[in-house]
This record gives structure tokens, C-alpha cells and sequence, in this order.
């Protein structure tokens, strides 16, 4: 579970992709807000790029 994990959104989405393929179609965010690199968002969708992608803002 994200909310409870100590793992950043991008970590927690490597292992949701890494079981990905078990499950029907989805797309999913995760965000870290005011980390020292700033607001940090991240996408993974199991049927697109086999790892998550950081999103730029705008």
C-alpha cells in the first residue's frame, strides 16, 4: 500500500509494474509532495512503457 509504505511514488510504481501484466488494463498515478527535489508525480499504465515515467508539470 502506498500511503502506508516508506517507498517514493516512483519505487511503489516499479513494483506495481513488475506484476502489472496480472491484471486487466489500468493507469495509475503516485505523487510525492515537497520533497527536496519538489512535487514529484509519476504514471505507470500496463499496457504502455514497461516502467513508470516522472511527469512534468503543465
Amino acid at each position: 500500500n502506498f500511503l502506508t509504505s516508506d517507498l517514493d511514488s516512483y519505487s511503489y510504481l516499479k513494483k506495481v509494474a513488475a506484476e502489472g501484466h496480472l491484471y486487466n488494463g489500468f493507469n495509475l498515478l503516485a505523487a510525492d509532495f515537497n520533497t527536496a527535489e519538489g512535487d514529484v508525480i509519476c504514471y505507470y499504465g500496463n499496457k504502455g512503457e514497461p516502467d513508470p515515467v516522472f511527469l512534468s508539470p503543465g
